[in-house]
């Protein structure tokens, strides 16, 4: 092949790949918005910001199908999750009553968390079009896009952590402003605990870094203060609502069955003895073949996925590249280990979480991985078999997607 002849084909395939990304991108957002704006099921920050509008710490009314999820205490009901996502939409409630649905923020949220993913792989001198290839593998090619067209009030929490985590990850990268770090990280604890526990990442750079003494005091402090101010706040919320501190509510939330609840019971928030249900759930659990009755004939779709969940590595096979990660950088390892923090406490949780497309309670770590991973591949770019698997793993997180709540 000729020189011109090798520009040309190079400037084709160039093209086509282009094409299929702004396809892909275009194609996904669409599911987005359609799932987000007409999703009206479980909206408890919705009737929560109402509450909070109208003075009151307990429900009005029933946030949903059900009072799933929800505490019941001294004849009324109470949401266990973070206040914070409620604070956010109280002015939107203010406006549009009950009928704004968290759909509407939701699509929104995931737009601007695709837009910091993609100025963060920018900043890690990935080239632009690479950098549109990682953050379509984040959002679309991931364990997020059960999250992203799921707006209850579960999944809209998620959201929220994964916005406030690539904001603090963006602005470490940026301009350092650890008391802007410290403001986003004790709202993460007012959301969900374990999506806090990122705040170990800026901890370990202030701690390692070469700063004097003093300067390192000063970091810390601007970083944890809003923590420790808005953590009194969270305990504070505790004791108005259930007449405790320390009691926030899960321990007794309101479940679908006597055997959930009894396993609840038997074996406590934390214990060691769940990390093996989790570690199966959270990366071991394949598809389930669709039979028909009575037979061990297969069926369309002929594999589902189980509500308990589905392996991360399934869903989201792009991040089996952070196992070529060089821990030589720094913030590799600041990244590393606090992801193994985190996942340390959600493999001790007692619950896997339930009816979702994925295990969605790694997404209180993904941004974090994210940022590990993108130190994994070779000179900052991506090859044409790491876009494939980006490409193809869209379609079978949308055929996943299909088969548990569609099908």
């Amino acid at each position: 092949m000729t020189l011109p002849e090798y520009k040309k084909t190079n400037k084709i395939f160039g093209e086509m790949q282009f094409g299929v990304l702004v396809g892909l991108i275009f194609l996904f957002f669409v599911f987005t918005l359609l799932y987000n704006f007409s999703i009206n099921g479980e909206q408890q920050f919705i009737y929560l910001a109402d509450s909070f509008l109208h003075g009151q710490l307990h429900f009005r009314e029933m946030p949903g199908t059900w009072w799933g999820d929800t505490t019941f205490a001294n004849g009324r009901y109470y949401w266990p999750l973070g206040p914070f996502p409620a604070l956010i939409l109280m002015p939107f409630v203010l406006i549009f009553g009950t009928s704004f649905l968290q759909g509407f923020l939701q699509f929104f949220l995931t737009l601007f968390n695709f837009y910091l993913l993609y100025k963060i792989a920018l900043k890690i001198n990935y080239k632009k079009l690479d950098a549109l290839w990682l953050a379509l593998a984040f959002v679309f090619a991931s364990v997020y896009l059960g999250a992203a067209w799921i707006s209850f009030g579960w999944q809209f929490a998620e959201i929220f952590c994964v916005l406030l985590q690539l904001m603090s990850i963006y602005e470490f990268l940026n301009r350092k402003r650890y008391c802007l770090i410290g403001i986003y990280s004790a709202l993460l604890f007012a959301t969900r605990p374990t999506a806090g526990l990122g705040i170990v990442f800026f901890i370990l750079a202030v701690i390692f870094s070469r700063d004097i003494l003093k300067e390192k005091i000063k970091k810390l402090t601007f970083l944890l203060g809003p923590t420790v101010i808005v953590g009194a706040l969270l305990l504070i919320y505790n004791y108005l609502r259930l007449g405790s501190f320390w009691n926030n509510g899960y321990m007794d939330a309101i479940l679908g069955s006597q055997t959930l609840i009894s396993a609840r019971e038997k074996f406590g928030l934390f214990k060691l003895r769940n990390i093996p249900t989790n570690l199966y759930y959270y990366f071991l659990k394949m598809p389930e073949p669709v039979l028909l009755k009575g037979s061990y004939l297969l069926k369309p779709p002929y594999l589902k996925v189980s509500p308990w969940g589905l392996s991360f590595f399934v869903m989201s096979p792009i991040f089996l590249w952070m196992f070529k990660i060089s821990i030589k950088e720094k913030i590799t390892k600041y990244a590393l280990l606090t992801s193994a923090a985190i996942l340390f406490f959600l493999l001790a949780y007692w619950g896997t979480g339930y009816v979702q497309l994925g295990p969605r309670y790694i997404l209180d770590l993904l941004p974090f991985a994210f940022l590990a991973m993108l130190y994994g591949f070779k000179e900052k770019k991506l090859n044409w078999r790491q876009k494939l698997v980006i490409s193809i793993s869209c379609f079978t997180n949308l055929f996943f997607f299909f088969t548990l709540y569609a099908i």
